[in-house]
């Protein structure tokens, strides 16, 4: 995924875990919003370092709805969660922590 203004993540800083479940087995309300999904639900669950501003993560959001939707996804169907951590809670592989042993430089926010 290219860096841009709507993501701001490094290329190459970028990995992917995708499953599929059978029908009836994500259960996805609406969380009280009073909307109904349409039953195609997509769930997003994005890891990263802390840092990126409350308009990049709208944008980020928007700009994944947006996408789906051009799939056929429904915009209420997009269910994203966003984690964010420290430099010290990564390890690439190799039972260590890359950012801390300096074999990766922390990325600039």
């Amino acid at each position: 995924m290219p860096s841009s203004a709507s993501t701001a993540f490094r290329s190459g800083d970028y990995f992917h875990i995708l499953t599929k479940h059978p029908q009836g087995q994500i259960f996805a309300q609406d969380a009280g919003l009073g909307f109904e999904r349409a039953g195609g639900v997509v769930m997003i669950q994005i890891f990263t370092q802390g840092g990126r501003s409350q308009e990049d993560k709208q944008r980020l959001f928007a700009a994944v709805a947006d996408k789906l939707a051009t799939l056929g996804v429904a915009r209420e169907d997009v269910f994203i969660g966003y984690v964010e951590n420290g430099a010290g809670d990564w390890s690439f592989g190799l039972g260590r922590a890359q950012y801390v042993t300096g074999e990766l430089s922390v990325p600039k926010k």
